[in-house]
């Protein structure tokens, strides 16, 4: 019997996405390399993915003992019983604007409306917000709503949540993408705004079925998608250190529009806002109806996406040292004592797992805290 294609590159697309050690440019070489006979990179030996798709050693190692990782019978089952579906990178539904990035996700699960067609909006800002803060986000998104434009979020309390509720206030279209599977709810005070969205919006991840919560590593992966998936990101209020200064560094890198709540009051009183907006990286927005103004006006928007250039999160806070996880300080210093050096290396060198040490510099380099070199190795950002 005939293999059916389609269905045997979805189900490696869905057991590549489940391995921590293969990322999105990974995945994409794999795709050059294969094409429509991508699905066999999954009964390749050790040898010939090494030889002849190019695959590093890890990778190899990871994706020829996927059985040993992956149960996919049960992703599988889960999607089903879920409600969702597995939109692999290479199939129609998947979003333009995604498809568009270097760092495109391998897939998304999705759950509840398709994806928005017309403009998308993402408002972001701190877990720990005022309630100004959080009174404006709700604004901003409702009156967008009503306005037909869809907001993207990411589920988080404070300002996520404030924006989400905002546009179902307004019957409107949210997409929240989340940093863990669409099955587990975190926090787990948003679990009524979750089961809202899903039945109402759409849920949206690029982690299996399962995958629980990692605000260090996760989080910081999953805020491309958010500002990918929209044609313009605000920051309503975020500390300089904040999550939501990587979202800004995202959409400055994907030449999205950048803006910032910035005024006289405690809204304005966000450091991360200030400083986005003191930098020239983000046009300041006080009210819905200039907010509404800016949108509507295109060549203000591509002014402002135009004029933004790659920069570090810790030259633009003006930060000497970003906080960092005791892993992450691990890393800090055998950069800063030996230089530019390979992910490998690094394992090595501190006796850990290379998914580990891999995922902790992922996370890292989303942070600005280091930048990947063309030759693939790793060095302190600004250094």
């Amino acid at each position: 019997m005939a293999l059916d294609h389609d269905w045997e590159n979805w189900k490696a697309s869905l057991v590549l996405s489940c391995l921590p050690d293969i990322g999105p440019r990974a995945f994409a070489h794999m795709w050059d390399v294969l094409g429509e006979e991508f699905w066999r990179i999954l009964t390749f030996s050790v040898d010939e993915l090494v030889s002849a798709v190019g695959l590093r050693l890890n990778r190899a190692l990871a994706v020829s003992g996927w059985r040993e990782s992956v149960d996919i019978d049960r992703q599988i089952s889960a999607i089903g019983s879920f409600g969702s579906e597995f939109i692999a990178q290479f199939n129609g539904a998947y979003p333009p604007k995604l498809k568009a990035l270097r760092d495109a996700p391998i897939g998304l699960h999705c759950a509840g409306r398709s994806f928005p067609e017309g403009k998308s909006v993402a408002i972001v800002g701190t877990r720990k917000c005022s309630f100004a803060g959080e009174r404006t986000a709700h604004e901003f998104a409702k009156v967008l709503a009503e306005n037909g434009m869809a907001t993207i979020s990411g589920l988080a309390e404070g300002i996520d949540a404030a924006a989400h509720a905002g546009t179902l206030a307004a019957n409107g279209h949210t997409v929240a993408v989340l940093g863990c599977g669409l099955d587990v709810v975190y926090p787990p005070d948003n679990l009524a705004l979750h089961g809202e969205i899903r039945s109402r919006g759409t849920l949206v991840s690029e982690f299996p079925f399962g995958r629980r919560a990692d605000r260090r590593s996760n989080f910081a992966i999953r805020n491309r998608i958010i500002t990918g998936l929209a044609d313009a990101v605000i920051v309503v209020e975020s500390p300089e250190n904040g999550g939501s200064m990587i979202s800004a560094r995202w959409a400055i890198n994907q030449r999205k529009p950048l803006l910032a709540v910035g005024s006289g009051d405690d809204v304005g009183g966000s450091a991360g806002c200030r400083a986005l907006i003191r930098s020239g990286r983000a046009i300041a927005v006080r009210t819905a109806d200039e907010l509404l103004e800016l949108l509507s006006d295109p060549s203000v928007l591509q002014l402002a996406a135009n004029g933004q250039i790659d920069l570090p999160l810790a030259e633009l806070n003006g930060a000497e040292r970003p906080t960092l996880s005791p892993l992450e300080e691990k890393i800090w210093l055998f950069l800063e004592k030996n230089g530019s050096s390979a992910a490998d290396d690094v394992a090595v060198a501190m006796a850990i797992g290379g998914a580990q040490c891999a995922t902790a510099m992922q996370a890292m380099c989303l942070r600005g805290i280091v930048k990947r070199e063309l030759s693939g190795a790793f060095s302190l950002a600004g250094r």
